[in-house]
């Protein structure tokens, strides 16, 4: 059964206040004590959106290729997070030993324990194995596109995808 690790608290020391606006509210701060521990699915799962703010932080870029994929297990000190197969170039950008290394670092700030990220492709959906699924069912790829259709459709984006030579690829709620 896995179990985050409890931190001990950091003894207080006496120096200077932070800058006003540096200090974080302690609201933002991942609670990992918040995550159930009776299945460790569900806190991979739970955490998921708390390591991807974390990786952020450092890093925005690969927060961003990073957000395509999908944690899918949790096998001892592994998380596997498999990408769609059109998302390969983002899932390649994980070959990377410094991208890895700032994922790492991020579910061992939210999860409390040290942790090797796989990255793969998911496998087509009529091949998929049976197993714990850790994500809620997605909707269809054909809603997503007529969102990005109606959007295009739009006068500003049109001359904004005109101006940048661009697409509309997705629409985000």
């Amino acid at each position: 059964s896995f179990r985050p690790v409890e931190r001990a608290a950091a003894p207080a020391t006496a120096g200077p206040a932070p800058c006003a606006g540096t200090a974080r509210e302690e609201s933002e701060e991942p609670e990992t004590s918040a995550l159930p521990v009776t299945d460790s699915a569900n806190v991979v799962r739970q955490a998921w959106p708390a390591i991807l703010e974390s990786v952020k932080r450092r890093r925005p870029s690969v927060a961003g290729f990073l957000r395509e994929g999908v944690p899918t297990k949790l096998q001892g000190n592994e998380i596997t997070c498999e990408f769609p197969q059109r998302f390969m170039f983002h899932k390649q950008q994980f070959d990377d030993q410094a991208k890895r290394a700032i994922v790492e670092e991020a579910a061992e700030e939210v999860l409390g324990a040290k942790y090797i990220v796989n990255y793969l492709l998911a496998e087509p959906p009529a091949q998929k194995q049976q197993g714990e699924a850790l994500t809620p069912d997605r909707k269809s790829d054909s809603q997503p596109r007529e969102q990005a259709q109606t959007v295009a459709g739009d006068p500003l984006v049109r001359k904004i995808t005109e101006v940048f030579e661009a697409r509309v690829v997705s629409v985000e709620e």
